[in-house]
């Protein structure tokens, strides 16, 4: 071999070393599948075989695409891309990179087995006869849970109990009572509760009743039972805007929150209102199609009212 052709095949293997420890582009991307719709964060460690490392959060798109990009300028090393599923379980992957393969694929799935997960959910309605009339103090609960292979337990608040899947009940009072459903399968158990209360007419109440506070004062919580307040949602279905409509005699604090069916909090919002009818708006243009609980808690005391999107 002549002294130009080494020379040449030195130089050559010189600059392909310092190619090795230039600034290169390293893409890491997937699917991130099962996320209903949700965009969900996606943790991505990128480690370089060296004391230093790069970390980085991306959100993925409604449907679960992900990517993001990293300088590096060694020849090799190895990433991890996490996420925190539906059962709250911490799932991860991991794949290596070097100098001719700088592009990383991590898929996951979000919700690998449903069947362990469940959530509680009903609504509630006033009961009618076949003459479509009110039955006074007849309340027909309707089943909204998720998950499969259920069973049923509801808890009517004064006594009585039922293990179908969406009961009617006879109420012998006015309340407010305490409406629970127990939902369970093999692998999970969760509990939904709303309050229940009916007029001198025997019919149901929209938005009157309320949860408990422990913490809360026990004088400000008599006070506020004994006081009319009625909430409504509109419009429901929502578009961009969600008005809610409050009426009460006294002024306060009011806490909202906006969750999904899984229980994932969306917004939050905190108002002080005045006595008599009060309108506060929520913005819900970001908000995926699903069905929504907004949590309100009002001087202690808590209610919750369901919207589609």
């Amino acid at each position: 071999m002549n002294a130009k052709r080494l020379l040449f095949l030195g130089l050559s293997g010189m600059l392909f070393a310092l190619g090795l420890h230039a600034q290169q582009t390293l893409t890491v991307k997937g699917v991130i599948s099962n996320i209903n719709h949700t965009p969900v964060p996606v943790h991505i460690d990128v480690d370089l075989n060296t004391t230093y490392a790069q970390q980085s959060v991306v959100m993925t798109d409604s449907v679960g695409h992900y990517i993001d990009s990293f300088a590096v300028s060694h020849s090799q090393g190895s990433v991890e891309a996490w996420i925190v599923d539906c059962n709250s379980d911490t799932i991860s992957g991991r794949g290596g990179y070097y100098t001719l393969h700088l592009t990383v694929v991590i898929n996951l799935d979000h919700c690998a087995n449903p069947a362990h997960s469940c959530t509680a959910l009903f609504s509630k309605q006033q009961a009618y006869n076949n003459h479509q009339q009110p039955v006074p103090y007849l309340v027909h609960v309707i089943d909204h849970s998720t998950g499969s292979g259920l069973s049923y337990f509801w808890d009517f608040g004064d006594g009585h109990t039922s293990t179908n899947q969406s009961p009617t009940h006879t109420y012998a009072g006015n309340g407010p009572y305490w409406l629970c459903l127990t939902v369970s399968n093999a692998n999970c158990t969760n509990t939904y509760c709303d309050s229940v209360a009916i007029d001198s007419s025997g019919h149901l109440k929209s938005g009157v009743g309320f949860t408990i506070d422990v913490g809360g004062k026990l004088s400000g919580i008599q006070e506020l039972m004994n006081t009319e307040i009625t909430f409504k949602l509109y419009p429901n279905p929502a578009q961009d805007h969600l008005q809610l409509l409050v009426h009460s005699q006294l002024g306060g604090s009011i806490n909202l929150k906006v969750r999904d069916s899984f229980g994932r909090l969306f917004m939050e919002k905190a108002v002080q209102i005045q006595g008599g009818n009060q309108q506060i708006e929520l913005k819900t243009a970001s908000l995926e199609h699903g069905l929504y609980i907004v949590e309100i808690n009002f001087n202690g005391l808590n209610e919750s009212l369901k919207f589609m999107k």
